[in-house]
């Protein structure tokens, strides 16, 4: 529950698969605020370094938002 939490709270997850397979994802909100979707890169896990991963997150935040946006979602000040 605390990684749920955490992953709420940045509205960020990572994961490295044990296939061999890894992935980073935001969400998508709809105009109500609500998850509606994700948006997600995922490749060989050997590419997901914490480095690549740190690169990453800040991409795949900031074009989760911009979708959300165009679809009405207005992000509240915390």
């Amino acid at each position: 529950m605390s990684e749920l939490t955490a992953i709420r709270a940045e509205a960020f997850a990572s994961t490295h698969d044990e296939k061999g397979v890894g992935c980073v994802a935001s969400p998508i909100f709809d105009v109500n605020g609500e998850v509606r979707a994700a948006l997600s890169v995922s490749g060989p896990s050997i590419r997901f370094t914490e480095e690549k991963i740190s690169l990453l997150k800040d991409h795949i935040k900031r074009a989760a938002l911009e979708i959300s946006s165009l679809v009405g979602y207005i992000r509240q000040a915390k």
